[in-house]
């Protein structure tokens, strides 16, 4: 049994069934239709007031009917976990630690005794989490159809390998956040503050930088940054929207900055380079809270055995293969991987939204840093 086990957030019970209402109760068909012309008035005045004050509105994303198709054949896990229970700073969009977390990884004995169960994927599939209200928490989208993803999930894992390799030539000790995990992590994309209080890009070491930038240039490691973002658009389309709209303002304003990657919607990115990335239980408290994390597993590991996410709001571990993506609120669920085996290798790539860089950069009138 873990040491500390009052420091844990009771898991979720089984799934639960979930049933969908069309309308309130008790109300004719024409008081519904009443009610419905009467909103869509109102959004067309909101509309009509929003561009006559020179308001940017959020534009619609646009998903290849490939893409769309993966909606039909989505399995819907329904749980106990609300999202009104999401918890974010008095003073901040920011997420909070509700207690102490475990400095060590959890093993899948461990959970499975405090009440955890595995969810059985096969890093295809798609399968999203849903609320007992039906919104939809967290995705697990998977990957693209086809053997040719095996292709890509190779020469990415390729990259991340030379990567490594690469690293173990510079010190990196500073570099390893101990508190998340023994692995090297390399952040980069648009942040904000921890200084000079002007937007800017994360920075990293001569030798760091010149890796990130290599990884950043592998079209596979492209391909995989911009299918998470595609997920983003076809699952959380009016998020997906507010990030578009809120990120092109923000580059406007900022010539300057620069996204990781060109064909993605997420400002920030993080390279975990491991040679074994496995995180402890934690929360991405500086990321958005009601945003989403993707999450891209690599390397050559057991994913039945080893390196499986760790969701404790929804009492899951979930089985995720090299090259299948998950999309999480890093900030606002409580996450962590069991260990892989000795010999075994993980890297991942994540991709997020900074707090700053979404919600406070634009109400700003700062000039370019």
């Amino acid at each position: 049994m873990p040491s500390q086990p009052d420091q844990l957030l009771p898991p979720s019970p089984s799934p639960i069934s979930t049933s969908t209402t069309r309308g309130p109760k008790g109300l004719s068909s024409a008081v519904r239709t009443h009610r419905a012309k009467a909103k869509s008035k109102r959004k067309q005045r909101q509309k009509a007031h929003d561009c006559a004050a020179g308001i940017v509105l959020p534009k619609p994303p646009k998903i290849r009917s490939s893409l769309s198709r993966r909606v039909g054949k989505t399995v819907v896990v329904p749980t106990n976990f609300d999202t009104a229970r999401f918890r974010r700073a008095n003073w901040a969009f920011v997420g909070v630690h509700t207690c102490p977390f475990r400095m060590k990884s959890w093993t899948v004995p461990e959970l499975l005794r405090i009440g955890f169960r595995v969810l059985e994927w096969d890093g295809s599939l798609p399968h999203v989490l849903c609320d007992p209200r039906g919104r939809i928490v967290s995705v697990l989208p998977g990957r693209p159809q086809g053997p040719e993803w095996d292709v890509v999930t190779e020469e990415a894992t390729v990259a991340f390998e030379e990567g490594e390799k690469e690293s173990r030539r510079w010190s990196t000790t500073d570099l390893v956040d101990g508190r998340r995990g023994d692995f090297l992590a390399l952040d980069t994309g648009i942040s904000y503050g921890g200084g000079p209080q002007v937007a800017g890009n994360l920075r990293n070491s001569g030798p760091m930088q010149r890796i990130i930038d290599k990884l950043l240039a592998t079209p596979a490691l492209q391909r995989i940054a911009g299918f998470g973002s595609s997920i983003f658009a076809l699952y959380a389309p009016k998020v997906y929207s507010y990030y578009q709209t809120t990120l092109d303002i923000l580059l406007a304003k900022f010539p300057h900055l620069k996204r990781p990657f060109p064909n993605s919607v997420f400002p920030a990115a993080t390279v975990n380079l491991g040679p074994a990335t496995v995180t402890n239980d934690h929360l991405d408290c500086t990321n958005v809270p009601h945003g989403w994390c993707t999450i891209t597993p690599l390397g050559r590991f057991d994913h039945t055995k080893g390196g499986q996410l760790i969701l404790w709001e929804f009492g899951l571990i979930i089985n995720i293969p090299s090259g299948s993506t998950v999309a999480i609120p890093s900030a606002s669920i409580r996450h962590a991987n069991t260990p892989i085996a000795p010999g075994e290798v993980r890297f991942s790539l994540s991709q997020y939204s900074l707090v700053p860089s979404l919600i406070l950069l634009p109400l700003l009138s700062n000039d370019e840093g």
